[in-house]
């Protein structure tokens, strides 16, 4: 507690200890929704130093966590919508200037060695924040509306269709065996 005062109060040696303290989680929040990638090094120090400034309007009674996930995922949910305008971009101007349409293969980010990773990438932005939000932080289905300012129910149907194409990439075999 005397440490988020002092951190809040600007000092040096609190700043230091929020950031030891707070800064593997927020970056492996931001690890997880970006699907792994370098970028989220960036994330989680821009959260850090967004959740630095919002510190002192903070009630510092009540657990810091909670907040410091949203905070780190809006963050990296910014971060996703910014990338997908740049692709459409990139998309739209190779799309004119290439007639292969086996390009864009190349954008996705399907080498990374870990196939859950690999997983999380190949589903939508809104369908890996919930995932990464419900199973791997434990946020409770009715905290994940609230924070992306959707109905529960649409939370419920993001979680299961993002349960079940991770069950098909992670598994194939069984899937088709099922069928």
């Amino acid at each position: 507690m005397a440490q988020l005062r002092a951190a809040a109060d600007g000092e040096e040696p609190g700043i230091g200890a929020f950031v030891d303290a707070y800064w593997p989680r927020m970056h492996r929040i931001a690890a997880l929704i970006t699907a792994g990638g370098p970028e989220a090094e960036d994330i989680a120090q821009e959260s850090v130093l967004r959740a630095l400034a919002a510190l002192p309007e903070l009630d510092l009674e009540r657990a810091i966590e909670p907040w410091l996930d949203r905070v780190t995922a809006n963050a990296s949910r910014d971060w996703l919508r910014k990338q997908a305008r740049r692709q459409e971009v990139l998309l739209d101007q190779v799309a004119d200037e290439e007639e292969d349409p086996g390009w864009p293969a190349v954008l996705d980010a399907g080498q990374l060695a870990e196939e859950v990773v690999h997983a999380l990438a190949e589903l939508s932005a809104e369908e890996r924040t919930v995932v990464v939000l419900r199973h791997a932080l434990d946020f409770r289905g009715t905290e994940i509306a609230e924070l992306l300012g959707v109905p529960d129910g649409t939370v419920r149907s993001l979680n299961h269709r993002a349960l079940k194409k991770l069950r098909k990439q992670l598994k194939p075999e069984e899937v088709a065996d099922a069928r």
